[in-house]
């Protein structure tokens, strides 16, 4: 058998995301998940909202010498994108974090 440890972790994150409801978690402003957006993109310092044209929320890293902000990442939530992918209950959605190297 296989053990469940790793398994575990990424239940407990969508268990996170999904705050315990049906709602439509791809109507969240980032604030509701700043401790998920930190967890799949941990060198970033802020995150930026959501645009209307593209639901990808940004992740910044300031520079300390020059204060020029650069981005370090993307993230967003499946259920944003087509095709909606359907579970038992409804909706999965994965919040996804991707950096810049990829």
């Amino acid at each position: 058998m296989r053990p469940l440890r790793p398994y575990a972790a990424f239940v407990a994150a969508i268990l996170a995301l999904s705050g315990g409801s049906s709602g439509a978690l791809a109507q969240r402003a980032p604030p509701d998940l700043a401790g998920a957006l930190r967890a799949v993109l941990p060198a970033a310092q802020r995150f930026t909202s959501r645009q209307s044209d593209l639901p990808v929320i940004r992740a910044v890293r300031v520079d300390p010498g020059s204060g020029r902000e650069t981005v370090v990442g993307y993230a967003f939530i499946t259920s944003d994108f087509p095709p909606e992918e359907m579970g038992f209950d409804g909706p999965i959605e994965v919040l996804v974090g991707m950096d810049t190297l990829g």
